[in-house]
């Protein structure tokens, strides 16, 4: 136990904490102009968490990305011994309640759907109903690519991958070692 109180002088933390402020503030309007201290969200820098194992006969990548779509990742070789993996995630974001035009729309009109609206109907009546306007949003979104070379050789015409449950595994087999035998003359 201390004998000193946790917070000797809160007066002086709080005026600490106000100088951080219009710093903090500026990072979430203009992310761009402070890239190195934007919180990441704001950022949307993604990366997957990636675990690389090692068998006999070959080389297993598993990949996080939840929430994807098998179309929106891609496995390629840009050389004999290197692997890329990319891949994106994209979320629409709809606009601030107070920002948003509100629009009728009737049901035989062309467009029928706004990008931040969505259209119900019953009989001759319409109704407006806004797409979320997120307040947070701590998921992440963004391009990425991820290269990885391995040590030995491999055999590219062989490689699987496979895309289940938020995982996509990809296994990158071997080339088996072959010796051939030398006569000496």
């Amino acid at each position: 136990m201390s004998l000193l109180p946790r917070n000797l002088f809160p007066g002086i933390a709080h005026a600490f904490s106000l100088l951080d402020e219009p710093l903090l503030t500026a990072t979430r309007r203009f992310p761009s102009a402070f890239p190195t201290l934007a919180p990441s969200t704001i950022t949307s820098r993604y990366s997957p968490s990636v675990d690389i194992s090692e068998t006999d006969k070959d080389y297993v990548i598993e990949a996080e990305v939840p929430g994807m779509k098998k179309e929106d990742l891609s496995v390629e070789f840009l050389d004999d011994n290197t692997l890329m993996l990319k891949g994106k995630i994209e979320r629409i974001r709809g606009t601030a309640p107070e920002q948003e035009p509100l629009r009728k729309i009737n049901a035989g009109q062309e467009g029928a759907a706004a990008e931040s609206t969505e259209v119900q109907t019953r009989g001759d009546e319409t109704t407006d109903i806004r797409q979320p306007y997120y307040w947070s949003n701590e998921r992440a979104i963004g391009s990425f690519s991820r290269s990885f070379q391995f040590p030995g050789k491999i055999d590219p015409t062989k490689v699987k991958a496979a895309y289940k449950d938020g995982i996509l595994a990809i296994s990158v087999p071997k080339v088996e070692p072959r010796g051939t035998k030398i006569n000496i003359e």
